[in-house]
C-alpha cells in the first residue's frame, strides 16, 4: 500500500528524540500531531497495519500526543466528531466503522487508501500542505 510505504520512509528519517528532528519541536511535528490524531480514531475502527512495526514513529506519535499544545488543539469530543464525520461519508471506512471493525485484507488496500485520502483531503490537507515544504515525501527510496 502506497500510504504504508510512505510511513516506512518516514520511519527511516524521523529522529523521534523526542521530535521529528531531535530536541526542537518544528513545523513537521506540528503538522503530524493532527495526522496521528486521525490514526488514533482509525485505530478505534480497525487495525489497518499502516503504522505497525515502526517503533520510531510510535515513539514520536506518543510524544506528540503527550504535548500540551497538541492535546489542546482540539476539543475533548474530537474523536466522537471525527467518528460522526466518517459515518456521514457513506464510504468503505464508514461501513467498516458501523460493523465495528473487522479483518482487513490485502484486497482492501485500495479502499483503505481511498477512505483515508477522503478524510485527509476534506479535513487535513490545509495542515498537511505545510509538511510538504518541510519533508520531501517524494524522496527516492534508499
Amino acid at each position: 500500500m502506497e500510504l504504508e510505504q510512505r510511513f516506512v520512509r518516514l520511519e527511516t528519517r524521523v529522529a523521534a528524540s523526542p521530535w521529528f528532528d531531535g530536541d526542537s519541536f518544528s513545523l513537521v511535528d506540528a503538522v503530524f500531531g493532527p495526522v496521528f490524531r486521525y490514526f488514533d480514531v482509525f485505530d478505534d475502527i480497525a487495525d489497518f497495519g499502516i503504522l505497525t512495526g515502526k517503533p520510531k514513529l510510535a515513539q514520536w506519535r506518543k510524544a506528540l500526543a503527550a504535548r500540551p499544545s497538541v492535546r489542546s488543539a482540539v476539543s475533548a469530543d474530537y474523536p466522537a466528531l471525527l467518528h460522526a464525520f466518517i459515518a456521514r461519508r457513506n464510504s468503505w471506512l464508514s461501513g467498516l466503522q458501523s460493523r465495528g471493525g473487522g479483518l482487513i485484507g490485502a484486497q482492501d488496500s485500495a479502499a483503505i487508501c481511498a477512505s483515508f485520502a477522503t478524510v485527509f483531503m476534506l479535513r487535513a490537507v490545509p495542515v498537511l500542505a505545510a509538511a510538504m515544504t518541510s519533508f520531501d515525501w517524494a524522496m527516492p527510496s534508499p
